[in-house]
């Protein structure tokens, strides 16, 4: 038989989010999809050991894309693909880039720490993201992010969600960093929200700098 890795699940489950973003204006009711009996089948077979979510909460997400704001895109799929993930051993962080309200100081802040996963604690962090706001400051994230990951073991999956507006090519640079920092055990994958041709670009070649992922 072969064998679906688990790096194929999050392409599945991504390409099912993105499926439901694009043709409605309104989210339909989420029912996950239960991977769990492929897992213990064998037919899908887990090779990410650690995820790092980087959100954009940023002022651009306060826009709206397809009759809804963009930062309701972001945390749809983040939670989404919390829901999703089977019950693994499975390390998970959630770092946000941009305020997310309007008290917080920070351009970026793990807003859930990289440890075992916990589908409440990631539930509950994505309610105090309330607001939009703040500079597009990815490069910033990802250079923390890669900070994040310095006591993992394993291979590592980075998805990065964000309308890549108001941007530089710095993000590039700083993926390209966390690429050689950690070598074959990092890819990086790229959720781009709404249709913005520079950012589609800017994601384009984010995932391409991690040399094992996909936009």
């Amino acid at each position: 038989m072969v064998k679906a890795s688990f790096k194929t699940s999050f392409y599945i489950v991504v390409s099912l989010l993105l499926l439901a973003c694009a043709q409605q204006k309104k989210m339909v009711s989420f029912e996950p999809m239960d991977l769990n009996p492929k897992l213990q089948s064998g037919e899908y077979i887990q090779k990410v050991d650690n995820l790092l979510i980087i959100m954009d909460v940023s002022g651009s997400m306060a826009k709206t894309y397809q009759g809804r704001v963009k930062l309701n895109y972001v945390k749809d799929i983040v939670s989404r693909l919390n829901q999703t993930i089977p019950d693994l051993k499975l390390k998970v962080g959630v770092r946000r880039f941009g305020q997310g309200t309007f008290t917080a100081s920070s351009p970026t802040a793990l807003i859930v720490d990289l440890s075992e996963n916990d589908k409440t604690q990631i539930s509950e962090a994505l309610k105090t993201i309330t607001n939009a706001n703040g500079d597009s400051l990815l490069n910033l994230a990802l250079d923390a992010g890669s900070k994040d990951l310095e006591t993992t073991r394993g291979d590592i999956a980075v998805i990065v969600i964000s309308d890549g507006n108001e941007m530089s090519r710095s993000p590039i640079e700083s993926a390209e960093a966390m690429k050689r920092e950690y070598g074959d055990t990092l890819c990086i994958y790229t959720v781009l929200i709404g249709n913005d041709p520079k950012g589609k670009m800017l994601m384009e070649d984010m995932a391409a700098a991690g040399g094992c992922g996909f936009p």
